[in-house]
């Protein structure tokens, strides 16, 4: 179409990115003024931003024209192109608009595709809003011999690159952002806040250099007074991009003194991220220090006067709009200004860190301010602004320094202030290496009026004339209110440190204030290093307070908790000094149960200097006096030397139901004492001090070595822990007495009856003497008669030990044992049911817990449930001479059981019980195998492999048995037992009506190694059935033959074992059966 005068073709949106583009056919004409092609405009010729959004004209010498909309380009908002078009010709013009990085956006003209020029702009900044096209203005002629076509138009709205920004304000207090972490590209005249000089301050930026060269020198931020070099604060925080270089930086801050206010720093900036600093903080209290910093590092700085810094209006760009270009390339991040004004504590101090300033802080949870490292020499301070805030009954934390450990461990209260739940006051406790919990108290609460300030302080330092120890002074408002003197090998050192305001356990007392809170540490004297020795060392139950280095007694200073022990050693070291003036007591050390005097444990252990001498004390816990205590006399100490003080308090061996205390010095007895055990304090809380809270400290002393080591206590009550246990005799040695019953008790199937006994060499050789004796009446002869009895045997230095057994014949078994005059022994008899086999039950005799004898019983057959008469001594003769204790006697609940039941023959064989199969066991003591009942004909076959035992006792290998006793019909049906003489040589018994023990016996000799099957077999005979015989076979060759009256022959309930007792058990058993047959 040919454009024509006033000629609308459509109506668009104007964005912020957008383009355009049309072909003109040119045909130059002279003789005109300015001819119209295309213009967009937002409504008018060229008055407002957008009038010449896309224009094309013609000039009176046939040049073409451009515009497009730049704001604050030229006074008419626009940029500008002439072209040249060829006459008859086609030519393409565009415009596009598109966005750059950190919000910028780039505005090129392009002919015929080739680029004529390019302009950035900020997207706030981009033309938004309904564009009129035409093809002929109404202002200018049109030019009607240009044709146009492919006329086109799209846009579309600004979105930003996806950033979600965070304020680098976020954790600072008085500060002001004005670019968060999302980058921004500096453009001209970008003003971005206003802001005040202020006397501290901090001001930051982070930069993104390029390798660009420019061509001139490049603004990138720059905050001002409003003029660009002429007056002070102009370069209150400024940074250019040097002209002609590729990394180069400039860095001014406001110095007033210098040349044209300014201090330079020239940088070199490699391409990424960097952060750059301007900050003015206090040096002295006359001076600032200004400090310009790349990536934390200072590279200029100078100090100015207080009265000297710039405190008033700047505005905030990136860039300026003064003359120079922006450096569009360097965007721009985590931009803000800091007021830092308040005073800083630790100004011009080394080694000092400052926490919270003069400007105060309002303590929150878990505020952590910093981290430090701990020192031997250091000072703690801070200022506190009280309140009435009301605490609601919880422990309120305001500043504390801590290693995060748990209370009781070094560190977690290097420096700590608490308000108290009850009142107003506030704790004030610090880590103390010497403290059982690592910390102390003031010695009192501080009181803190609401509306003042108070300054708390913690002052350690080594002790300039003898730098092994260390001072810790405590004191509020340059007043002392507590202190200690400690180990310096012992101090905490080197550990992190953090610093709260307030800590993270606590309720934050957020109504008060913190200022000048600040840490400051000093050099560690060198010094000749304690080696320390643990006088606990290598020993169980022992705690030591104190090791072999020295330390000195500070007030209240608490240093560990024990429990109080019967039977105890505590000792210290303590060295002389006449150093401290007489007119007081004064405590060197003390364990106490805090009980004022008059009470049992005060003066638990208690070292004290005498008011009036340079004399020294010990007192110790004593039930017996009056006031509960007893003590050494006055002695003499002189300065410089060690003493060694100690406390003996022990248990009589003999007789424990008396405690024996003693002291000690150097070894020397001063006192000693015989208390009732029953009185002695035990199983209280003491704690321990050096010194106490109540006399003045013996600063002046020294003590090591001080431990405390604890024994077992010795019963005075054999039965004081044990269930179901009656005590005949307690701890405290009883001579026996004839006829003395005690008591009456109870038989049972599992017990243990125990006493100690000291053997005398007073009596008479020749006869018998009761020591004890349980009964069920007679003195013997019956089982239970010697349920347990100890006797001095008729022969010197021997006593015989009888307990019940039922076997029979004389109802107990027993022994002898050799007894040494003026020695305690203890003597045990235990008997208990099999846990895996409870038809059984075994005894045992015990001597000084060495088992010395033991026997089996049928658990059917033990007596129980009857009266035992308990006795110290008998009717007979009384071992007077004789001392026994700890008598007791101990039951336990009985296991049920049952018999056991035969299993059949696997052969095959009817009414034949399998007591042993074919897979061989060893003979044990008291291995019941069945209960069966025994008949006129059977046969008994047994397979054993011969082994060899030490002789000197019958070893039994197999046994069938009615368990009637020796002699008795049955007793004996079918024993084999290992010869107690001859080792391989078997001894075999089986019931024999026409024997003088109704049982017939015959020695066989065995090799070792071998098996061999013995049968017993005992037939009626078929023609004459009145008659049985007995037949015996070692393989299968007859042994022994007899034949007896069938109406003497035994049957009846009978028991098998393998073995009964005395089990020979390096013999093998198999194939052990019993064969049955109808009776004739």
């Amino acid at each position: 179409i040919k454009p024509q005068y006033n000629h609308q073709i459509g109506t668009v949106d104007g964005n912020a990115e957008y383009s355009a583009s049309v072909d003109v056919f040119c045909r130059r004409s002279a003789d005109h003024t300015w001819q119209s092609v295309v213009h967009m405009t937002q409504g008018g010729y060229r008055d407002d931003f957008g009038d010449r959004y896309f224009t094309i004209w013609q000039r009176d010498d046939g040049m073409l024209k451009i515009n497009a909309p730049l704001k604050g380009n030229t006074q008419f908002d626009e940029v500008e192109y002439f072209v040249s078009c060829e006459d008859n010709s086609w030519t393409n013009i565009a415009v596009k608009q598109v966005p750059i990085e950190g919000g910028l956006l780039k505005l090129s003209v392009f002919q015929d595709r080739t680029k004529l020029g390019s302009n950035r702009l900020h997207h706030s900044d981009a033309f938004v809003g309904p564009i009129d096209v035409f093809a002929g203005n109404s202002w200018f002629d049109p030019a009607s011999f240009f044709k146009i076509k492919n006329f086109i138009h799209s846009s579309k709205p600004y979105v930003g690159e996806d950033c979600t920004g965070t304020d680098p304000c976020v954790d600072l207090e008085n500060c002001e952002s004005y670019v968060d972490s999302c980058a921004i590209a500096p453009y001209r005249g970008n003003r971005l806040d206003e802001a005040t000089g202020t006397l501290g301050f901090k001001i930051s930026a982070d930069v993104r250099c390029t390798d660009r060269i420019a061509e001139t020198w490049e603004n990138v931020l720059h905050v001002h007074t409003g003029t660009n070099r002429e007056n002070f604060g102009d370069r209150f925080f400024t940074i250019w991009k040097e002209a002609a270089k590729t990394d180069g930086l400039r860095i001014v801050a406001p110095v007033f003194n210098n040349p044209n206010f300014e201090l330079n720093a020239y940088v070199t900036c490699s391409p990424g991220w960097h952060t750059f600093t301007v900050q003015q903080t206090e040096a002295t209290r006359q001076n600032m220090l200004v400090e310009i910093l790349m990536d934390g590092v200072v590279v200029e700085s100078q100090e100015v006067r207080k009265a000297d810094t710039y405190q008033g209006q700047l505005f905030v760009e990136a860039s300026n709009a003064f003359v120079w270009p922006a450096a569009y390339d360097h965007l721009v991040r985590n931009f803000y200004k800091q007021d830092i004004t308040c005073m800083d504590p630790c100004a011009g101090e080394e080694n000092c860190e400052t926490f919270i300033d003069s400007c105060a802080l309002n303590p929150s949870k878990n505020n952590q301010l910093s981290k430090v490292i701990a020192a031997v020499n250091h000072v703690t301070s801070v200022d506190v602004l009280c309140t009435d805030m009301d605490a609601e009954g919880e422990w309120m934390s305001l500043a504390q320094l801590s290693t995060l450990s748990k209370d009781g461990n070094p560190g977690n209260r290097f420096f700590a202030l608490i308000r108290s739940r009850e009142n107003f006051n506030i704790s004030f406790s610090w880590a103390n290496p010497e403290d059982f919990k690592y910390y102390s108290h003031a010695d009192s609460s501080i009181e803190c009026p609401a509306g003042e300030w108070r300054t708390f302080k913690l002052e350690q330092k080594q002790d300039a004339s003898d730098p092994a120890l260390t001072n810790v002074e405590v004191s509020v408002d340059g007043v002392l209110v507590g202190g200690r003197v400690v180990a310096t090998h012992r101090v905490l050192k080197g550990d992190e440190v953090k610093v709260y305001a307030s800590n993270k356990w606590n309720k934050a007392a957020s109504d008060y204030s913190l200022r000048n809170y600040y840490y400051q540490t000093f050099p560690e004297v060198d010094y000749e290093p304690c080696v320390a020795v643990d006088p606990c060392a290598d020993q169980d139950d022992c705690t030591t307070f104190y090791d072999s280095c020295e330390i000195r007694p500070s007030r209240s200073n608490k240093v560990a908790s024990v429990n109080a022990e019967i039977n105890h050693i505590t000792s210290a070291d303590v060295r002389c000094s006449h150093d401290m003036a007489l007119g007081d007591y004064t405590s060197i050390l003390q364990m106490t149960s805090e009980n004022m005097d008059g009470n049992i444990g005060q003066r638990f252990f208690k070292i004290l200097r005498k008011n009036d001498s340079q004399q020294l004390q010990l007192s110790v816990a004593n039930s017996e006096i009056s006031y509960m205590w007893s003590k050494s006399g006055y002695v003499d100490c002189v300065p410089g030397e060690w003493q060694t003080w100690r406390v003996e308090q022990l248990q009589n061996a003999e007789n424990p139901t008396v405690t024996d205390i003693t002291i000690k010095l150097d070894d020397a007895v001063l006192f000693e004492t015989i208390v009732p055990t029953a009185r002695v304090f035990v199983d209280e809380n003491v704690n321990v001090y050096l010194s106490n809270r109540w006399n003045d400290a013996g600063t002046a002393y020294a003590v090591r070595n001080f431990y405390y080591k604890t024994f077992d206590r010795i019963p005075t009550d054999p039965c004081e822990t044990r269930d179901d246990c009656s005590t005949f005799v307690d701890a405290a040695p009883v001579a026996p007495v004839k006829n003395n019953q005690i008591t009456t008790v109870q038989a049972a199937v599992n017990h243990v009856t125990s006493v100690d006994i000291l053997c005398s060499d007073a009596h008479a050789v020749g006869n018998f003497y009761n020591i004890l004796h349980m009964t069920t009446g007679p003195h013997g002869g019956s089982y239970g008669a010697r349920f347990l009895a100890i006797w001095r045997d008729n022969a010197a230095d021997r006593l015989l030990i009888n307990v019940a057994q039922p076997n029979g014949h004389t109802g107990n078994t027993g022994l002898y044992w050799a007894c040494t005059a003026g020695e305690w022994n203890t003597y045990t008899l235990e008997q208990r049911q099999r846990a895996d086999e409870p038809h059984v039950t075994d005894g045992a005799i015990y001597i000084d817990d060495v088992k010395v004898h033991q026997f089996v019983m049928d658990t059917e057959a033990v007596l129980k449930d009857t009266d035992i008469k308990v006795f110290a001594s008998n009717g007979d003769l009384a071992a007077d001479a004789f001392r026994i204790k700890n008598f007791s006697y101990q039951t336990f609940a009985e296991l049920p059981y049952s018999e056991l039941a035969p299993n059949a023959c696997t052969d095959g064989r009817e009414n034949c019980y399998q007591l042993i199969g074919s897979d061989a066991i060893i003979p044990t003591n008291g291995n019941k195998l069945a209960k069966f009942t025994a008949s006129v004909n059977h046969e008994i076959s047994v397979d054993i492999k011969c082994g060899s035992m030490n002789a000197g006792v019958f070893r039994n290998i197999v046994t069938i048995t009615n368990k009637a006793g020796r002699g008795e019909t049955g007793d004996r049906m079918f024993n084999i037992w290992q010869n107690h003489l001859t080792p391989g040589k078997l001894l075999v018994n089986v019931a024999d009506p026409t024997g003088n023990f109704n049982d017939s016996g015959f020695y066989f000799t065995c090799t070792q190694g071998e098996w061999s099957t013995y049968t017993l077999s005992q037939r009626q005979k078929i023609e004459d059935p009145s008659l049985t015989v007995i037949l015996f076979t070692v393989d299968g060759v007859r042994k022994h033959k007899r034949t007896v009256p069938t109406s003497d022959v035994f049957s009846g309930d009978v028991f098998a074992y393998a073995a009964r007792n005395h089990a020979a058990d390096a013999y093998e058993i198999r194939n052990f059966s019993y064969q049955f047959f109808d009776e004739i």
